[in-house]
């Protein structure tokens, strides 16, 4: 077993020293240990630096520009091609549980309230951009 410093860059008093197999395990309970369904709901549900950003690109960036916050010029008006990409950028994300990729289509087509487990909020924690928000370093303790 290894031991991992991670910080949280937004948040340098939240950091902590997690023994754990790999990078990915320690990440696990580094969200386990700092996260609940009530804080983490709170940036799902918001646009913005939220969750729904890691879908928001197509093969040339994302939609808005990033110097002025507005729409790519190239994409004015094609509504169509915008959803086109972002379902296929939610497939790819959700590839390795497609289950979550149904309840999240289901809800999102439907604009359903959105209700998911603990095991989908951290998968989508772990694999999504708000991991960057973390410094993680595998460090050696004497």
């Amino acid at each position: 077993m290894d031991n991992y410093l991670i910080i949280d860059k937004d948040e340098p008093e939240k950091h902590a020293i997690i023994k754990a197999e790999n990078e990915k395990e320690a990440l696990s309970e580094w969200y386990d240990s700092h996260y609940d369904n009530e804080i983490f709901t709170e940036n799902f549900e918001c646009s913005g630096d939220g969750f729904w950003d890691n879908f928001l690109f197509d093969d040339k960036g994302y939609f808005w520009n990033e110097d002025d916050g507005n729409q790519r010029e190239d994409l004015k008006g094609r509504e169509d091609y915008k959803a086109e990409c972002y379902k296929k950028n939610i497939k790819e994300f959700f590839k390795d549980k497609p289950e979550f990729y149904e309840q999240f289509t289901e809800l999102f087509d439907n604009d359903k309230e959105l209700k998911f487990s603990e095991e989908f909020y951290k998968y989508c924690y772990l694999n999504s951009s708000w991991i960057n928000d973390l410094i993680i370093e595998k460090v050696e303790i004497t």
